[in-house]
């Protein structure tokens, strides 16, 4: 594991230091949660210094993380002696939600330990729908953890005393399992996110008038 030293630079608060601990802490320790992702993307040695990172990618803009333009690509400078040796180009920037919602087509090839599938075909092996996978983008994931981060859908659910499966109690209350699975994850407790009554077009427009 790599040990960071206490910066000397005063910017250890700010947003685009934290941004480079974390893009190294998964990338170097194996006690991380997605360090098995991680663990083959190199971070070039320009930047293994912060100074050197902050003077290629700048101060980190409101409402963005950081993007790998490449997914299947390094933390790379493109100018360190590694880069052009190796002919790594800039393979990072700064990118909204929205940005990285674009990059995370499902047609898009990308690499997971060292295998190469279009990401539909990652989505199949790990059962992650393409609704969940788009849902943990807009959430901050990175394409990775939305694909191989395990599902961790409730299967049945009590109410009113009675147990029933998930899809069970969709039928009885007349709502989709994704509405229920959508409603949970934004933070609806399961009784909410199925008892709920779902607005519909005709409702909204009656409210309104």
């Amino acid at each position: 594991m790599t040990t960071i030293l206490k910066p000397r630079h005063h910017m250890s608060t700010t947003g685009v230091y934290k941004t480079w601990v974390a893009m190294r802490t998964r990338c170097t320790n194996k006690n991380q949660q997605h360090y098995h992702i991680y663990k083959h993307v190199v971070i070039c040695e320009g930047w293994q210094r912060f100074t050197n990172f902050f003077d290629d990618m700048g101060d980190r803009p409101k409402g963005t993380t950081i993007d790998r333009i490449d997914n299947d690509g390094n933390y790379s400078c493109g100018r360190c002696k590694q880069c052009k040796k190796n002919g790594w180009p800039l393979n990072c920037r700064w990118a909204t939600q929205r940005d990285q919602v674009r990059n995370s087509s499902v047609s898009k090839p990308m690499a997971i330990n060292g295998i190469t599938k279009l990401t539909s075909e990652w989505l199949e092996i790990y059962e992650i729908s393409q609704t969940g996978f788009n849902i943990r983008i807009k959430q901050g994931m990175s394409r990775l953890e939305a694909i191989t981060t395990p599902r961790r859908k409730p299967l049945s659910a009590v109410i009113n005393g009675e147990e029933k499966k998930i899809n069970e109690w969709c039928e009885v209350y007349g709502i989709k399992p994704i509405t229920v699975y959508k409603r949970f994850y934004r933070g609806m407790t399961l009784h909410e996110a199925i008892t709920t009554p779902v607005k519909t077009a005709k409702s909204r427009n009656t409210k309104k008038g």
